[in-house]
């Protein structure tokens, strides 16, 4: 009979456990609570203009989403790319663990301001680094895209678009 009891409570409790978590679970992904609304989700994709050329871009907000960027994909969309967002201006570095494409990485400071494209080779583990350290914002292309858009350093990036994404991104 204890053992009946004892199984029965490791039952209750299990339970308890499961439906807690799936109750947390619904709340985080109906973005109930304050704030209303769930964030947009990585996967999404926001409007974006640099030197006047509309293209479209994921925005990485967080240190996994910047970490994995764009590893194992087969391409990318021709007017496709990934912003990158740091908290505050910095020295950057990248590299091409696990990333099949060859990609331009263009670099802006706070201003939205082009100021360096470094080419990225696929699979190269050499990390890329800025020479400023002043960086706020990376974007990874398709190799070549802003040669072929006639977008050279100076180039001004769309930061009201940009910073209408990253709110959008927020977690909530």
């Amino acid at each position: 009979m204890y053992r009946l009891k004892n199984m029965n409570f490791t039952h209750i409790k299990r339970v308890a456990a499961r439906a807690f978590a799936l109750i947390w679970l619904t709340a985080l992904l109906c973005g109930c609570g304050e704030g209303g609304g769930a964030p947009a989700p990585f996967s999404k994709y926001f409007n974006m203009d640099v030197g006047g050329k509309p293209f479209e871009a994921q925005v990485a907000v967080d240190d996994f989403e910047k970490m994995r960027g764009l590893m194992d994909r087969r391409e990318l969309g021709e007017n496709s790319a990934m912003i990158f967002v740091y908290d505050q201006p910095q020295r950057v570095s990248f590299w091409m663990k696990d990333t099949l494409i060859p990609l331009d990485l263009a670099l802006f400071t706070s201003d939205g301001t082009l100021r360096e494209i470094k080419p990225l080779y696929p699979n190269n583990l050499n990390p890329v680094n800025s020479a400023r350290a002043d960086i706020k914002y990376c974007i990874e292309t398709n190799a070549g895209w802003f040669e072929k858009n006639g977008i050279a350093i100076g180039a001004k990036l769309s930061t009201d678009k940009l910073e209408a994404a990253i709110k959008a991104r927020e977690k909530k």
